[in-house]
């Protein structure tokens, strides 16, 4: 695929600006591992090697856009300490979401809803094979995941399916930190990656 000018300058500059972080440092606040130059970040179920040349899968293929920021996004933002509070919330109580809420009701947590009514043995599976666990609290939902998103950025799936007059619906919280350490639109990017996962053929 041709990549665009303003792409390709983007690109480089994500790159240039990862090339000048201190990965160590980071790697001590946020616990992923590093190799030489390069940081070795899990997302959900697969592993992407980040440094100031390159953002690519564990097979060496370039990550997509999307990715690729989420992935810069997440060490330029790199806060000097980990940071503890967990308290959990929904997306649109952060308080930078309000313009991209309708957007993540919609294209994240509506898709899923959407995707998988009527397939909750299917969505449990899909969850399964992308690294979800059973998410054992005592809430009222007959599907709860907890996802390793990103290394402190947990996010938890709760489902519930369709019942006579009220539609499938899926809800995705996240510990209070998250703003900390991703931007809104980054979470978003983030979360459209696991609603797209959740749906691809295994």
């Amino acid at each position: 695929m041709v990549r665009s000018p303003i792409f390709k300058k983007t690109y480089k500059d994500y790159l240039k600006q990862v090339g000048r972080l201190d990965l160590n440092a980071c790697r001590q606040t946020l616990g992923f591992d590093v190799e030489g130059d390069t940081a070795l970040i899990p997302m959900f179920d697969r592993r992407y090697r980040v440094s100031g040349d390159e953002i690519c899968d564990s097979a060496g293929e370039r990550a997509d856009w999307s990715i690729a920021v989420v992935l810069c996004k997440y060490l330029l933002l790199c806060p000097s300490a980990p940071l503890r509070s967990r308290d959990l919330r929904t997306f649109k109580d952060f308080k930078d979401a309000a313009p991209l809420i309708s957007y993540f009701d919609s294209t994240v947590q509506g898709r899923i809803a959407r995707e998988f009514s009527g397939r909750t043995d299917d969505l449990g599976e899909a969850c399964r094979s992308i690294g979800g666990k059973p998410y054992d609290e005592e809430l009222a939902y007959q599907i709860k995941y907890q996802f390793s998103a990103l290394p402190k950025i947990p996010v938890y799936l709760l489902f519930n399916d369709a019942e006579e007059g009220f539609p499938a619906q899926c809800t995705l919280l996240f510990e209070q930190r998250a703003q900390n350490y991703l931007d809104m639109e980054s979470l978003a990017i983030l979360c459209g990656t696991l609603a797209h996962r959740l749906n691809q053929p295994k």
